[in-house]
C-alpha cells in the first residue's frame, strides 16, 4: 500500500504538465492547514485563552467566597449526587470532599420520607427555608439539621443549593424544656389535687361536726 508521503508518479495533465521534480511528488501532510484556514483558524480563537482565565478567575472567587461561608454548603443534583461542598459541610457530615462528591444524600437521612418530603417541597415550590431532619454523619451518629434549599440552573441543567444548620443543642434544649414543662404540669395538677382533696375533706369535717352538734 502506498503511503501518503511516500513519492508518487503524477498522472497525465495534459499541456500543462510539470516536470517531476527531483524526489519525486509527494502527497500533502493529512494534518497541514493553507495559510487561509489557519488565519480562520486563529481569528476564531482569537480571545479564547483571556475567556478560559476569566472564567478561571470568576471559579476561584466562587470558590472562595463557598469556602468561607459560616454555614455548611453543598450542591447535588435532583437525584442527591453531590457536585459541590465546602469544608464545613465536610466537617459537618465527616465526610472528606472526595469521598463526599461520590455520596448520594439520601444515605445521610435517618429518617428517607424526610428526605422524599422534602424534595416533593423544592420541586412544587422551588425552595424550602428551615425545614428541620434528622440526619447521620459518616460514622452513622445522628444530629438535627435545618436545612435551607433552593433549585437552580448551571449549564443548563437543574440543580439544588444546599445551606445546613447543626440545630442538634438547640433541639436538646427544647427537648429539655418540653421535659420540664411536663413535669411541672403534672407537680402542678399534683399539687392542686392535693389541694383539692385537702378541701374536700376539710369540708367533710365540718359536715360531721355540724351533724354532732344537732345530736346534742
Amino acid at each position: 500500500m502506498t503511503s501518503p508521503y511516500d513519492p508518487i508518479e503524477p498522472r497525465n495533465f495534459g499541456a500543462n504538465q510539470r516536470s517531476r521534480p527531483k524526489g519525486g511528488w509527494r502527497a500533502p501532510h493529512r494534518h497541514a492547514l493553507s495559510t487561509r484556514n489557519a488565519r480562520n483558524l486563529l481569528i476564531k480563537n482569537r480571545g479564547a485563552p483571556a475567556k478560559v482565565s476569566a472564567q478561571n478567575q470568576l471559579y476561584k472567587k466562587y470558590r472562595y467566597l463557598i469556602e468561607n461561608l459560616a454555614v455548611a454548603v453543598g450542591i447535588s443534583d435532583i437525584d442527591g449526587n453531590v457536585v459541590e461542598a465546602n469544608k464545613n459541610m465536610c466537617r459537618l457530615t465527616g465526610y472528606p470532599r472526595e469521598e463526599l462528591l461520590k455520596t448520594n444524600l439520601a444515605a445521610t437521612y435517618v429518617d428517607p420520607q424526610d428526605r422524599l418530603r422534602l424534595i416533593k417541597l423544592v420541586k412544587e415550590n422551588g425552595e424550602v427555608n428551615n425545614f428541620e431532619a434528622r440526619l447521620k454523619n459518616k460514622r452513622g451518629k445522628p444530629y438535627w439539621a435545618s436545612l435551607s434549599i433552593k433549585k437552580i440552573k448551571l449549564n443548563g441543567k437543574d440543580y439544588v443549593l444546599t445551606c445546613k444548620t447543626d440545630v442538634t443543642a438547640i433541639k436538646r434544649l427544647e427537648d429539655e424544656h418540653k421535659k420540664n414543662t411536663k413535669e411541672l404540669e403534672e407537680f402542678h395538677e399534683a399539687v392542686v389535687g392535693r389541694e383539692l382533696k385537702m378541701k374536700e375533706l376539710e369540708e367533710e369535717i365540718n359536715r360531721l361536726k355540724g351533724m354532732l352538734g344537732k345530736k346534742k
